[in-house]
């Protein structure tokens, strides 16, 4: 029946029984000629003065089609900031760069008002507010991040919010957004990349080839916590080209014990391996297994086989017979053949770890240690 209608007369249907977009929204679905009278319409609520956020936070749950949200634009709906937050979280770039042709929400999106940011503030209670920016940066959604910072960036109040975005990169674990902080605003972080590259070391998960750069364009200073941190993180390319090109080369033995200590400590074959090849010919031997199994707990090389099986293929002869070597890979039931070879060279075990191979069901070694004890006391 409404098909019959005549365009005027469905035109007063629309004005009598239409109020807010949504009605609006509704009345578009009877049919193809409601259809494209709603669509034609244009600045329906200019100057409205009504409030539709939660009708349209709604709408952007719904991850609403680039037409359907023009309509919205023009007919100058209200868009707030918590519309906006709702689709920056959606990663509607599409949406917000369309919506800069509006001037209505070009103005929402850079109100100076609510960007206010200075020492006394704490950044991360800005965060969770609506400012574009920041909510953009904790989503990690890095386009946009790029379309509010490079949009008229003479005017741009955004600008100035840069070094705090370092700060949400670290506490987010946003590699992109630190890489593409350090690429094109490398002059406005500077200063605090600086503060924080401890931080960016331990908490941006696989970032050595950020660091790398930062490193070789000279924009940190490399202090002796930063190598023990990057060998924590086993990032040993980063940390060979420090050591042998940036003067720790020459630093003293206690540093780079200190340094091994840190490697066994993270599992660190390769940073092990580099380090030791510089002192093994001028470290005493006794220094070396009080590094090993000195004040280290029974707990020390749980998960760590990888090191233990280096170290007894690599380093024997710098070990004492009675260091707790086999008692260790004992406790971290290392292949059989292995303890049973360590057996076999002497290395010392006690009555307890013959107890735990037994409890591990090793007979061969355990048959093995009895022998050596007979030997022993028969001798």
């Amino acid at each position: 029946m409404l098909d019959d209608l005549p365009e005027e007369i469905l035109t007063v249907i629309m004005n009598h029984s239409c109020q807010r977009p949504k009605d609006y929204m509704n009345f578009k679905l009877i049919n193809q000629r409601s259809s494209f009278i709603v669509g034609n319409l244009e600045h329906l609520f200019i100057n409205d003065g009504n409030q539709y956020e939660e009708e349209l936070d709604e709408l952007c749950r719904r991850d609403p089609s680039l037409k359907t949200i023009d309509w919205y634009f023009k007919n100058d709906v209200t868009f707030t900031l918590k519309n906006v937050k709702r689709l920056i979280i959606n990663n509607r770039i599409d949406i917000l760069q369309h919506g800069l042709k509006y001037h209505h929400f070009l103005e929402l999106l850079f109100n100076r008002f609510y960007m206010n940011v200075d020492s006394q503030n704490d950044i991360f209670s800005i965060v969770e507010s609506l400012n574009p920016l920041m909510v953009a940066a904790e989503n990690n959604h890095i386009f946009i991040v790029k379309l509010l910072l490079e949009k008229n960036e003479i005017r741009n109040p955004y600008i100035r919010l840069i070094p705090e975005l370092l700060e949400i990169s670290i506490k987010y674990n946003h590699k992109n957004l630190l890489n593409y902080l350090i690429c094109n605003h490398i002059e406005r972080v500077e200063k605090k990349i600086s503060e924080k590259f401890l931080s960016i070391i331990y908490r941006i998960e696989n970032c050595e080839d950020i660091l790398f750069n930062l490193v070789l364009n000279r924009k940190v200073k490399i202090e002796s916590k930063h190598l023990q941190a990057i060998l924590t993180n086993n990032y040993n390319q980063l940390f060979k080209y420090i050591y042998h090109h940036m003067g720790w080369i020459n630093s003293s033995i206690t540093f780079k014990m200190n340094l091994l200590s840190g490697c066994l400590s993270s599992n660190n074959i390769d940073g092990f391996t580099i380090l030791f090849e510089e002192i093994k010919d001028i470290i005493p031997r006794k220094e070396f297994v009080k590094l090993l199994f000195g004040n280290r707990n029974d707990n020390f090389y749980n998960g760590k086989k990888d090191i233990i099986y280096h170290i007894v293929n690599n380093y024997l002869h710098y070990i004492d017979k009675d260091s707790k070597l086999l008692s260790t890979c004992i406790m971290n039931d290392i292949g059989e053949n292995t303890m049973i070879q360590l057996v076999e060279d002497k290395y010392h075990f006690k009555e307890e770890d013959m107890k735990v191979v037994l409890e591990h069901r090793h007979f061969k070694l355990l048959e093995k240690m009895c022998w050596t004890v007979t030997t022993y006391l028969s001798d």
